[in-house]
């Protein structure tokens, strides 16, 4: 079965992220956690926005990234399609900033 592999290590300022992960080839996976934590930093990662300090990125049996051997592929390489969530709360309860804005 295919699956994604990741292994990144990843550092900004005094911020550390350290992920080793495989991920089913088919279904949905979700990646949720705290404000801060790294979930932004992991997906840019995986579409080659950000390179990792160190990091190994299987997809499909193929290599997408790995530092050891100097291997990268481009982000207009790489089969990803991600939708980073822009920061737009409206006022009042939650069910308002997650449904749709009035037309």
């Amino acid at each position: 079965m295919s699956a994604i592999e990741v292994c990144f290590k990843s550092t900004q300022g005094e911020f550390s992220l350290e992920v080793d992960l495989t991920l089913p080839g088919h279904g949905v996976s979700a990646l949720f956690g705290i404000s801060g934590s790294g979930k932004t930093t992991l997906l840019r990662c995986i579409a080659g926005f950000e390179k990792p300090v160190l990091g190994r990125l299987v997809v499909n049996g193929e290599v997408w990234q790995d530092s050891q051997q100097q291997i990268w592929r481009s982000p207009h390489q790489r089969d990803v399609g991600v939708v980073f969530q822009a920061l737009v709360c409206r006022a009042g309860s939650g069910n308002g900033s997650l449904s749709p804005a009035p037309c």
